[in-house]
């Protein structure tokens, strides 16, 4: 049975990092999007799990609607060095967006943002 689709406007969301966020509103969404044990970790570890002090506690980055985080983008910051020069690169870890919410182009819109910490964009898995 497919969820039908919440009726909402791309200009009603937002992209914020966590840290704009109150914490129950980020563990709620924590324990809508993932099982039982990922939840747990996130909840407790994100702020240590996404090195958010890399780019200024901007990461990892939320997407709100009407006082709800509906989609989660983490990544992971990190520096390699390619040819002798110092890039910024980053893992995309712990994407979800609610199911209610999926198949809009949010994903997209999250991701996209995303991109832009880093020179260098790393995934697997990311569904």
């Amino acid at each position: 049975m497919e969820i039908p689709k919440k009726k909402f406007h791309k200009s009603e969301v937002t992209i914020i990092s966590a840290h704009d966020v109150e914490s129950n509103l980020l563990n709620k969404f924590y324990d809508q999007a993932y099982d039982t044990k990922h939840a747990h970790l996130l909840k407790n570890h994100w702020k240590w799990r996404y090195r958010t002090e890399y780019h200024n506690k901007k990461i990892p980055l939320v997407m709100v609607y009407k006082n709800t985080v509906i989609a989660h983008a983490g990544m992971v910051p990190f520096k390699v060095f390619v040819d002798g020069q110092v890039m910024e690169a980053s893992w995309f870890i712990d994407f979800a967006v609610l199911p209610e919410f999926q198949r809009c182009g949010l994903g997209s819109m999250i991701t996209e943002k995303w991109m832009n910490f880093s020179d260098l964009c790393l995934a697997m898995n990311c569904n």
